[in-house]
């Protein structure tokens, strides 16, 4: 297995397109990481997605209520979903309560793990805000993504997508509570966050006592204690809302936070330098995704083609 999937893999990097290996006048590297964003990430998928050749849109919007459940753990998955507007937790459940793993906000994606027939999802979603959605059918996304070798860049970008919030929130977990709470509202902050002229940083409305307490697996009353002591600290202001961080630059300091913002760098524009450093850890921890799942999506594009050999 291992020895297809990177003979697969080779097939794969063979077959980028030369318009996108001499960009910017130069042959491209195997593992250029931001000439292949620019041709391959999120937002470039979507927009494929958004192409249709008939005269009605491909995708049916909706909206759910705060609180309401998009999509349950456990449960068949017929489609594929693209936030719009709002915010909605991404979920696991425990023994204990249901663990929220990160946060998805516009342009975030939907339903990827469970994309397949048959298939169930393996988390949950629940809007936590008023939540606007694009909903396309299965189906679409199967043919629409896995046309042409370009599938298995989308499926390794969304991955990082999908990863690197989830490893964030991981590094918190040996913090003291104070300290894992005050992480959990920077990580927040510079994400969904808006930063003032001043330094400062507003948290939206929506990320209550109760949600940071799930996303970090701590009790609400114990939260509230914490953020109280912060404010106290100066640290915080918890009213008039929206909750505020004073000085993020400061706070990330006394926390050694470097590289909380991972996913952001994900989502930087074209032509912003990422560090050499950031870069060669997201690629180290990659490799056996290159090769391992270059073979599970060639093997989708043989199915969506309907062919009897693999």
């Amino acid at each position: 297995m291992h020895g297809t999937s990177r003979a697969l893999a080779a097939d794969l990097f063979v077959s980028i397109p030369d318009s996108i290996c001499k960009k910017r006048g130069h042959n491209m590297t195997l593992y250029d990481y931001n000439n292949l964003k620019e041709s391959f990430d999120t937002d470039k998928m979507l927009a494929t997605l958004m192409k249709s050749h008939g005269e009605s849109p491909p995708y049916t919007e909706l909206t759910y209520r705060r609180n309401e459940v998009i999509m349950e753990e456990g449960t068949p998955n017929r489609h594929f979903y693209v936030v719009k507007k709002g915010m909605v937790a991404m979920s696991k459940g425990t023994a204990r309560d249901d663990s929220i793993l990160t946060f998805c906000g516009p342009d975030d994606i939907l339903g990827f793990l469970s994309v397949l027939e048959n298939a169930v999802s393996p988390i949950s979603y629940t809007a936590i805000s008023e939540v606007t959605l694009f909903r396309f059918e299965r189906q679409y996304v199967i043919d629409k993504i896995t046309f042409g070798q370009e599938s298995f860049w989308y499926a390794y970008f969304f991955y990082l997508n999908f990863t690197h919030p989830i490893l964030v929130r991981e590094s918190l977990s040996n913090l003291p509570s104070d300290k894992k709470i005050l992480a959990g509202l920077v990580i927040v902050a510079e994400r969904f966050g808006r930063a003032e002229p001043d330094g400062s940083y507003l948290i939206p409305y929506y990320f209550t006592q109760k949600v940071i307490g799930k996303y970090l697996n701590l009790a609400r009353a114990y939260v509230a204690t914490n953020l109280r002591k912060l404010e106290q600290d100066g640290l915080i202001s918890l009213s008039p809302k929206p909750w505020k961080i004073h000085d993020m630059a400061a706070v990330k300091e006394i926390l050694d936070m470097k590289y909380t913002d991972l996913y952001s760098l994900t989502k930087k524009m074209k032509n912003e330098p990422v560090s050499f450093y950031v870069t060669g850890f997201l690629l180290q921890k990659c490799d056996d995704f290159l090769t391992e799942y270059a073979f599970f999506w060639k093997w989708i594009q043989i199915y969506s083609d309907n062919k009897p050999t693999f």
